[in-house]
């Protein structure tokens, strides 16, 4: 792995990137995990299989061991600039978000992402965790050093020494890039999850990183209106409920309303069942019920629409 320290050496491996044509992946190196008061610490990259194709880019650490140099960050950014805005330049990374708000924090609007592997690993496996850490496991059996695990007692990653944080981050971009590889195949086998990917997931990425970062925009008046008119909706549901059970009680209370259905309405028992409260009126059973009686409907759109 190479650990970029002069300009000289920036400016071959810029070069470098320019004239690859393979996927390559990046990772960012940060002082916080919160991208708006994040530093950036350094910049991984994988430009392949093999571990020449392995580079690290330190920029803002905090160590005493000044055996390793580093290249201003400013210098580092503006040499890369035109490379990372390249929509033609292959890109791949693990939860993209992150990192493409720490570029834009630094001017840097970061394009040519063609892969996530979190997205894609959440399309694909949505019941699993899709940390790095966690999709290395399953996918090679192997867990390489987590976060928490490098930064040990440290204060945060900047004081990480530069050779250990290369070693991290060189781990990090090699399986990006390796996973990346692994789950597009399994991706393209599948139109509907390919179309979920790639036509929702990956263009939606962007968005919603610069909806994160910029804040949206609320129009309060109109929500309060809503809010008016949900609360007399609500009221007016609540209303023909009570018709239609002889009396009034508290929809949000399942003992209540388990005791108007199975005991005082009588309907069928044996699609619900006995809880430490009374009857179940989970979404379940209420769905079971839905042509028994007139109220069922009116409490599933009450329950919607309440949210509880």
């Amino acid at each position: 792995m190479k650990i970029i320290e002069t300009f000289a050496e920036l400016n071959n491996f810029v070069k470098k990137l320019d004239n690859t044509k393979n996927l390559i992946a990046i990772d960012t190196e940060t002082s916080s995990l919160n991208p708006i008061e994040a530093q950036l610490v350094g910049i991984g990259f994988c430009l392949g299989n093999k571990f020449d194709d392995l580079y690290y880019v330190p920029t803002g650490h905090q160590t005493t061991n000044n055996s390793i140099k580093q290249l201003n960050l400013e210098v580092v950014l503006n040499a890369l600039k035109n490379w990372l805005e390249n929509p033609k330049k292959m890109k791949t990374l693990q939860n993209c978000k992150f990192d493409r708000q720490i570029f834009y924090n630094h001017g840097i609007d970061l394009k040519g992402v063609v892969f996530d592997t979190l997205l894609a690993d959440y399309v694909l496996n949505n019941q699993e965790k899709h940390g790095l850490n966690e999709i290395s496991l399953r996918e090679f059996g192997y867990k390489p050093k987590s976060f928490k695990e490098t930064i040990g007692k440290l204060k945060n990653f900047s004081f990480v020494d530069i050779k250990e944080a290369s070693i991290y981050c060189g781990y990090d971009v090699f399986l990006t890039r390796k996973i990346s590889e692994l789950l597009l195949n399994k991706v393209e086998t599948n139109n509907k999850l390919s179309k979920v990917l790639f036509d929702i997931e990956l263009p939606l990425e962007p968005v919603l990183s610069q909806m994160e970062n910029s804040g949206i925009r609320i129009d309060i008046p109109y929500l309060n209106q809503l809010s008016d008119e949900l609360k007399e909706s609500l009221l007016e549901i609540e209303k023909k409920v009570f018709d239609l059970a002889g009396k009034n009680f508290n929809l949000a209370s399942p003992k209540q309303l388990g005791e108007i259905l199975f005991e005082e309405l009588d309907l069928d028992k044996k699609k619900s069942r006995k809880t430490k409260t009374g009857w179940s009126t989970d979404a379940a059973v209420l769905d079971k019920l839905s042509d028994e009686h007139k109220i069922i409907p009116l409490l599933i759109e009450h329950r919607t629409s309440a949210n509880y």
